[in-house]
């Protein structure tokens, strides 16, 4: 069994990926994503256009899922980051 400091590096680890990921789709227009984030939210978001506006904030609550919300004109996604 892994160790308390494992475990906590892990889920910091975790949640620095989540923060990032949700300051990086944060206040863009869906052009300004790069091609593997563009794919992403064109699943997310099927009617999505290229200025579309994006905002995106980390769950404050660093135990509760979802971890990202999305959002796209009316449209909201929740996203889960799974981290190994």
């Amino acid at each position: 069994m892994p160790n308390k400091t494992f475990i906590e590096n892990k889920k910091k680890f975790g949640q620095d990926n989540e923060k990032e990921i949700a300051n990086y789709l944060n206040h863009k227009r869906f052009d300004q994503l790069n091609e593997k984030w563009k794919e992403h939210m064109k699943k997310m978001f099927p009617k999505i256009k290229d200025d579309s506006y994006i905002l995106s904030y980390k769950n404050p609550d660093g135990y509760a899922k979802p971890d990202i919300v999305i959002r796209v004109g009316d449209y909201i996604q929740y996203l889960s980051i799974y981290s190994k």
